[in-house]
């Protein structure tokens, strides 16, 4: 249920990146009203309620009422339950209408309820949490989102999500699975999607087995972005790094083999093949100067799309 509108949204050009028209701000409660602080904080913009149970839901009976400066959305998690904050967060991240929009949190507690990584395979995060507590500048705040929504929709953003992963290989499937269906929403990646989840594969298993250890309390950080130009894939794992100079358990360009017997001296099973592979996948791969956080780049080619 929409609620009607106070006024009409202003003019903008996006091309020059000023504010311009007004981002359509929408608070996602099946029956809680707008939290009076969130109203007050976002006058004289506009938010209105919209009241569903399911995602899909919504997105169907309301396809012709999105405004053509984009929408924020706030999802109420005032409850603290998890499961359906990441079934809201999913579902609208795989969406061609909402997959970029900047999506927030309203939790009382200012954070989201904890990730078990025991039990869930991986957690996808929202651009921010708000709430009563640990919710302060809130203009900085709206600002800070408002330039992100700009930002997104001038460079024709089809994917910015975040998600946190554990360290275990059932999670690693599991994760790689949903990025790969979120993709699908990137026209010019149909051709490259192989590439893409070997890539994933590949580097999620090292941030696993080398980065946290095999640890399933340690999670990995996976960040994806997308546009008409390219797309990024950051991962980051919480171990300490490695010299990328001197990795003689790995194969490299010169003698992709030799590596091998190194891995059979200190005990460690066939492979080390990762790095080398996902070199010759993508566009460019590069990592921090840790080592425990690794980019990797694929750009948008004549031919790309079907």
């Amino acid at each position: 249920m929409w609620t009607e509108e106070k006024s009409e949204p202003e003019t903008m050009n996006l091309d020059s990146g000023e504010i311009g028209i007004v981002p359509q701000w929408l608070w996602f409660s099946d029956s809680k009203p707008i939290p009076a602080r969130l109203s007050a904080a976002l006058t004289p913009r506009i938010c209105e309620h919209v009241s569903a149970s399911n995602p899909t839901d919504f997105l169907s009976a309301n396809r012709q009422k999105f405004s053509p400066g984009g929408q924020i959305l706030v999802l109420d998690g005032s409850e603290g339950k998890a499961g359906l904050i990441q079934h809201w967060l999913r579902s609208l991240r795989c969406d061609p209408r909402t997959s970029a929009s900047p999506i927030l949190v309203w939790s009382h507690a200012g954070n989201l309820p904890e990730f078990d990584s025991h039990t869930d395979f991986f957690s996808l995060q929202p651009d921010g949490v708000i709430g009563r507590r640990g919710w302060s500048g809130s203009e900085l705040w709206i600002k800070r989102i408002e330039s992100i929504l700009r930002t997104r929709l001038k460079r024709h953003f089809h994917i910015d999500v975040h998600l946190d992963m554990s360290s275990r290989p059932d999670a690693l499937e599991q994760a790689s699975a949903w990025i790969l269906h979120c993709v699908r929403l990137v026209p010019w990646m149909t051709k490259r999607t192989g590439r893409l989840r070997q890539a994933v594969f590949e580097l999620g298993q090292n941030a696993i087995e080398w980065g946290n250890g095999s640890d399933a309390s340690k999670t990995v950080h996976i960040r994806l972005r997308a546009d008409d130009r390219s797309l990024h894939l950051t991962v980051a794992d919480q171990g300490t790094g490695f010299n990328r100079n001197h990795l003689p358990h790995a194969a490299n360009e010169e003698d992709p083999i030799c590596h091998l017997e190194v891995r059979e001296q200190l005990g460690l099973r066939d492979g080390g093949f990762g790095i080398l592979i996902t070199r010759g996948l993508v566009d460019k791969l590069a990592y921090n100067t840790a080592g425990n956080t690794v980019l990797v780049t694929l750009r948008h080619r004549e031919g790309d799309r079907c």
